[in-house]
C-alpha cells in the first residue's frame, strides 16, 4: 500500500483509516500527515509502529487486534506529545500481564485519558506511575545487590590466587633451603 496524499490533503487530513488493510507496518508516508488527529489500524498485521512521534497533532490511536508484542515495538507512542487516546487491546502486549500492560501504558503515556476504550481515572495514573517506580526501584536494588555479590566473587578470586602464588612462592623457597642444606651436607660429608 502505498499513501500520495497531495499537498492539500497533506495540510488538511485530520484522520486515517486503514483497518483491515494486512499492513505489516504503519506506513512512514504518514509523517506526511501533519494534521492528523486520530489514526485507526485496527485488524491489521502491524507488528510495530516507529516515527508516529512524528506527527505533533495526534491525539487518537487505534491499533486493536494486531501484532504488537512488546513496548519497544510501540516506543515511538512515548513520545506523542498530545496522546489522550490509545487502543492496543488484542495485541499479543496487552493479553500476557494485563495489569503490567495497562500499569506499563499509563507510566509511560502521562497524558492518556482513555486506553482500549476505558477511561483512565487520576488514581489509577498515580497508583501506575507508584508501582511502577517501585518495580523500577527493586529491580536497581537487585542489580545493585547483584553487582556486589559479583564484585565479592572477584575479590574472593583474586584472594585465593594471592594465597595460591604465596603458597607456591614459599614453598618454593623452602624446596630451595631443603635442597641448599643438602649440598651443604653432601658437601661436609665428602670433605671427611
Amino acid at each position: 500500500m502505498q499513501l500520495q496524499p497531495t499537498r492539500r490533503s497533506r495540510s488538511s487530513l485530520t484522520w486515517l483509516r486503514l483497518t483491515r488493510n494486512k499492513l505489516e507496518f504503519v506506513p512512514a508516508e504518514l509523517g506526511q500527515l501533519q494534521s492528523l488527529t486520530e489514526l485507526n489500524v485496527r485488524r491489521n498485521q502491524i507488528e510495530n509502529a516507529f516515527e508516529l512521534d512524528r506527527l505533533p497533532g495526534l491525539q487518537r490511536i487505534f491499533m486493536s487486534n494486531n501484532a504488537v508484542r512488546t513496548f519497544a515495538d510501540v516506543e515511538s507512542l512515548f513520545h506523542v506529545r498530545y496522546l489522550m487516546e490509545l487502543s492496543l487491546d488484542g495485541n499479543p502486549l496487552a493479553s500476557g500481564d494485563p495489569v503490567a500492560y495497562r500499569r506499563g501504558l499509563l507510566d509511560r503515556i502521562r497524558s492518556l485519558r482513555h486506553l482500549d476504550l476505558k477511561r483512565v481515572t487520576d488514581g489509577e495514573r498515580r497508583t501506575a506511575v507508584a508501582e511502577n517506580k517501585r518495580i523500577e526501584e527493586n529491580r536497581a536494588a537487585e542489580q545493585r545487590e547483584a553487582a556486589a555479590a559479583e564484585e565479592k566473587r572477584i575479590e574472593g578470586e583474586k584472594r585465593t590466587k594471592a594465597i595460591e602464588v604465596a603458597e607456591r612462592s614459599w614453598l618454593e623457597e623452602q624446596e630451595a633451603k631443603a635442597a641448599s642444606v643438602q649440598l651443604a651436607e653432601a658437601r661436609r660429608t665428602d670433605a671427611l
